[in-house]
Parts: C-alpha cells; structure tokens; sequence
C-alpha cells in the first residue's frame, strides 16, 4: 500500500477515533463531551458484587435494596424512572407457571436462556433467526398478564434481548435490567462518583457500559429524537470483549410502516451510541419530512464487533462475522412483524432498508450476500463504501440491482479503497475490502452526494468532514437517501459510475488511479430540492 493510501486511513481513522466520545453534526456544528465514564474515587462498592458473567439481580431475602434509592438520586435519570418500571419481586406462583410453558414451547427445562440463543456461525442464519422469533412468540401469547409481568421482573435481561418478543415490552425489560443493576450497585453510594476503583477490568466495564446506555438514552430522548419514541431493543453490555451490544429505535419498531436498519462502521461501540443516533437522526427527521404520511423506524444497530485499528479496517474479517450478526437481527426483525400482524399487531412494514455507513456497507454486504436476505430486505444503500466485499455484483442481493443505492463522494479518500477492477480486492496492491460499490462493474444505482461549494475548503483541510458529509443538509446526500429510505428512488439524482480500470499496466497493479465522473461537478447542480428552501435547516 501506498505512502499516500495510508496516509488517508490514518487521517481518518485515527480522527474518528478522536471523535468518538464527542457528540457533533455531519456539518461541524459544536461538539460536546459525554459518557465520561465512572470516576473510581473512594468508593465503597464492593467488587464481589459485580459479576461480570452474572447479568441478572435477584429480588429477595438480603437483597440491598433496588427501588429505594430517592428518584433525586444523581445516578438515575429519568429514561429509567418511569412509573411502569417496577423494580420489585415477581409473584412466584405466576413465575413457575410462565417457566414451566417454555418447556412446552421451547423445550429447554425452564431455563430462560434459550430465550436469547442464537444459530453458530456456518448455520442457516436466517431460517434459525425466523425459528426463534416463532418459538418466543407463540410462548408470550400463551402467558396470561401476570405471567409476563413476574418474566419482565425476574428476568428483564432475558425477556428484553428476545427476539419475537414486542419491542415496547423488550424497551420496558431492558430498562428495568438497567435500573436494577445500578441500583444494586449505587445503594448506601449517595454520590455517583463514589464507586469503587477495586473492581477489575471484567467488573468494570460492564458496569460503565450500563452508565453510557443511561446518559446516552436519557440525551437520545430529550435533544435528539422529542418527537418521536425511542425504544432500547437490545442491550448485552458484555459483549464483544466489553466494547457492548446496543441496539435502539428511533420511532415505533412495533409498528412503523417504513423501517431502516441503519448499520455503522469504523469505532462503533456502545459507548458511541449518542454520537451515532446524532447522525441518523438528520436522516430520520428527514425522511418524516419527505413522508410525513407514513412513520418512519430507524433502528441503530449496534451490533458487530466494529474495528477499531488500521488492521482490522482494511480485512474483511470483522465484517464477514458482523455480517452473520446483521443478518440475523434483520431477519428477527422481519419475522417479528410477520408473527405479530397474525395474531393482530400491526401490519408488516411497507417497506424496509438496509443502510449501511463507511465499514458499515461492507458488513451489509456480507449479511446480504448469496441473496441470503431477499425476503428480509426491500432495498439497501450503501453511503461511503471502502468495498462490497464478497459481491461482485449488487444483484447478489437477490432483490435486483435497481434496489441496492450507492452514496461515493468524489473526495471522500475511504471511497477511494475499493477496487476499480473486478477480481481485485482494493486499488492499492490488491488489498481491501473488495469492488468498489460506485464502479459501473458493480451494477448499483450510483446517487449523487457531493457537498455545496462553501465547504469545499473544509473538505479540503479535513478528510473526516467529506466522509461524514454524506449528512449534511446543504449537500446532496441526505435528501438523496432520504427519497430512497421512503420508497421515492424513482426520483433520486442518479450520476455516472466510476469507469473500470485498466489491469494492464504494472503501475495499475501497485495503485489504480481514481478516475471519478463526479469530481469535476460541484453539489447542487443536481441536488435535490429536499436540500433547499423548507427543508433546509
């Protein structure tokens, strides 16, 4: 690879990775600190309460209390104080009769955790994803009322990560988890800084994971999404080595009739989960506006193991095995609405969206290659692809290359990893993540996405300000995705492809130049209207 290749990446990267823990538009707009973290100052935890293996509390006999600190507590917020979270015990005789019905729907001998198992990496992961969903679902309609309220109180972890199981109730389990776990800690620790330094790594980081979900849920709900509901629909704090498992949804995932699974990529963490609900939701409020008849779910996935190191970004393996991962929560997703408009829910969504964002689209185009989601999906889009990884083509996802929509900036250096020759994994000496996706060999609908003359400057000073530009009000972009997200891509600003390269030439093979149709045009030329006059912000 190239001296200026890696020069690009590490600009990019090592920016982001600056930018995480920061809270700013796709435009520059000010950024502010959150999530600090637990300060370790004579605290009076004690260690062996934590157990990082251990997820759920019991309520009982010399329990410490959840439920008594006072709702003025500093440490809670009020995401997890509304007045339905009940945090105390569950009725036992309801509890043995709900438990005893998952041996006949699930066959597990009343152990809870087939609730949250998932297929092994090889499997049908789709057929296993929809099988679950089905099983969970046929045995919380077979509990009465006070059964499923003594599962939500016992076992909140559990009901709240089950697939098949309604995401209002998932949202009300996952933040009583939530409560109850901070609550076991902080009890007799009136300030939230004093929480013990005695912990380990495997004590702790769970526990902060827990404190990021509650600021971040708490700022998600009063600044950026206020009207529309925001529903937590899967929390593993544990996950991935500590780096956490959050998935959430901006709008109502019960019920939406137009739904987007919106996939991240470089440095995507629990942690980060406000800077990137900051950035959706530009692209929510958006599509509310193109299509205010119809409400719209964006649902955060956060729910691969992202890279977070120059290595990881350019192999494809992180995104091969987030793919699986990804293809299994969209595929729970789906049969989700399927099984619960049968028994008299809401109907199945209109229509519903992959969209992937930088790493992001490669791992989508792993969840979706071999067509393994053309009952799943409806349409994708792929904003700042560095490759397609294993598609050679974007009819490989099995619903037709007119479907699949690809946002590249001409000057965004992350677009610029792909391949521009089939066969290839990336311009520089072979190696990437695979085609690039804006190419005219890979077939998908190439949508125009530059960014307005006034910020050419910006562009040109920082690589991170393009490569996120893809949101940014005054540009192309963002009204671009937000028809396409609405099932409006009929009147999307369709642009040239990147030509093919040439193979033959040996300085081909050490670095293929970007030849790109789009650099010579500035933003607006065929912009959108969604990006001027009522729309703007």
């Amino acid at each position: 690879m190239t001296n200026e290749a890696v020069a690009a990446i590490v600009a990019v990267t090592e920016k982001l990775r600056a930018d995480l823990p920061r809270i700013g538009s796709a435009v520059g707009d000010s950024a502010i600190r959150v999530g600090a973290g637990l300060k370790t100052v004579g605290g009076r935890l004690r260690a062996a309460e934590f157990d990082a293996g251990s997820v759920i509390r019991k309520v009982g006999p010399g329990h410490p209390g959840p439920g008594q600190l006072e709702r003025s507590h500093p440490y809670l917020s009020e995401s997890l104080l509304r007045d339905d979270l009940d945090v105390g015990a569950a009725d036992p005789t309801h509890l043995t009769t709900a438990t005893a019905k998952i041996d006949r729907y699930l066959g597990s001998h009343g152990d809870v955790q087939v609730l949250i198992r998932r297929a092994k990496p090889g499997s049908d992961i789709v057929a296993a994803a929809r099988d679950r969903v089905y099983r969970n679902a046929y045995w919380w309609r077979e509990l009465t009322a006070d059964e499923r309220e003594a599962m939500i109180r016992e076992h909140p972890f559990h009901i709240g990560n089950a697939d098949g199981i309604p995401y209002f109730v998932r949202d009300r389990a996952l933040r009583l988890h939530i409560r109850r776990e901070l609550e076991w800690h902080l009890h007799g620790t009136p300030h939230p800084e004093s929480v013990a330094g005695a912990l380990r790594r495997d004590q702790r980081i769970p526990l902060e994971n827990l404190q990021h979900v509650r600021d971040q849920l708490a700022t998600i709900e009063r600044e950026v999404a206020p009207n529309s509901p925001v529903q937590l629909t899967r929390c593993e704090p544990n996950a991935f080595g500590g780096k956490g498992s959050i998935e959430f949804s901006i709008g109502d995932a019960d019920r939406a009739p137009l739904v987007t699974r919106q996939i991240g990529g470089f440095g995507t963490t629990l942690e980060s989960s406000e800077f990137r609900a900051r950035v959706t939701v530009k692209q929510h409020d958006m599509c509310e506006r193109v299509r205010p008849d119809l409400p719209h779910a964006t649902i955060n996935d956060i729910g691969y193991s992202a890279p977070m190191t120059i290595p990881q970004v350019i192999s494809p393996r992180m995104a091969e095995a987030g793919g699986d991962l990804v293809a299994h929560n969209a595929s729970a997703y789906r049969a989700t609405r399927e099984v619960w408009a049968k028994y008299g829910g809401a109907d199945e969504p209109e229509l519903m969206n992959l969209a992937g964002f930088s790493f992001g689209t490669t791992t989508s185009c792993f969840a979706g290659a071999g067509e393994r989601l053309k009952d799943v999906i409806d349409q994708v889009v792929l904003a700042a692809p560095p490759g397609a990884g294993p598609m050679l083509h974007a009819s490989e996802f099995g619903i037709g290359a007119d479907n699949v929509y690809v946002l590249a900036a001409s000057d965004d250096p992350i677009t610029h990893l792909g391949s521009a020759i089939p066969g290839r994994n990336g311009r520089f000496l072979g190696t990437g993540l695979g085609l690039d996706p804006a190419n005219e060999a890979w077939g998908g609908v190439r949508v125009a996405a530059e960014r307005p003359p006034i910020l050419e400057t910006i562009k040109r000073l920082n690589p991170v300000d393009a490569h996120y530009g893809y949101y940014a009000p005054e540009g192309d972009g963002l009204g671009n995705i937000a028809k396409i997200l609405t099932g409006q891509g009929a009147e999307v600003s369709r642009v040239p492809a990147r030509p093919l390269g040439q193979p033959a030439t040996w300085r081909n093979w050490i670095r293929t130049p970007v030849e790109d149709p789009e650099a010579a045009r500035r933003a607006g030329l065929v912009r959108s209207e969604l990006a001027e006059g009522e729309f703007a912000d």
